[in-house]
C-alpha cells in the first residue's frame, strides 16, 4: 500500500507543477485579453453573428471553462492562483446566475487589484466595475 500511496504523491505532485505553470502562463493572456467594460456590459461578443459561429464559439469557450474551473478547484489546495482560475472559468462559462457570482468574485478586492495590475503592466485599461 506504502508504494500506491508514494506513486500518487509523486502523481499528484507533477500535477500540481504543470497546473502551476499552465496558469502562469495561459491566465495573464486572458485577464489581458478581457475587454475593460465586461463586467459592466449587457450585449454578447458575438450576438450578431451567424448561428454556427455563435454556436461555435460557445462551445469552445463553454469547454476551455470547464477546463479551467477543474484545474482552478484542484489549485485552490495544490500551489497556484485557484481563485483566479476559477474567476476566469466563470466568466467563460454560461449558466444562470453567472453575472451576480461574476460579480461576487471581481468585487474581492485582492481579485480586482491583481487582475488590474496584470492589465496594468501590459498598458491594458483597468477593469470597469
Amino acid at each position: 500500500m506504502a508504494v500506491f500511496e508514494e506513486k500518487f504523491l509523486v502523481f499528484l505532485g507533477k500535477w500540481s507543477l504543470v497546473a502551476f505553470f499552465v496558469t502562469l502562463l495561459v491566465l495573464p493572456l486572458l485577464i489581458i485579453f478581457i475587454p475593460a467594460d465586461y463586467f459592466v456590459r449587457e450585449k454578447s461578443w458575438f450576438a450578431d453573428e451567424h448561428p454556427v459561429i455563435r454556436f461555435s464559439y460557445h462551445l469552445i469557450k463553454n469547454a476551455l471553462g470547464v477546463v479551467l474551473l477543474l484545474i482552478g478547484i484542484i489549485l485552490l489546495f495544490l500551489p497556484g492562483q485557484g481563485l483566479l482560475t476559477i474567476l476566469i472559468a466563470v466568466m467563460l462559462l454560461e449558466f444562470p446566475g453567472k453575472r451576480e457570482l461574476e460579480r461576487k468574485l471581481i468585487m474581492r478586492p485582492k481579485v480586482l487589484e491583481t487582475l488590474n495590475r496584470i492589465r496594468g503592466k501590459v498598458g491594458r485599461a483597468p477593469l470597469q466595475v
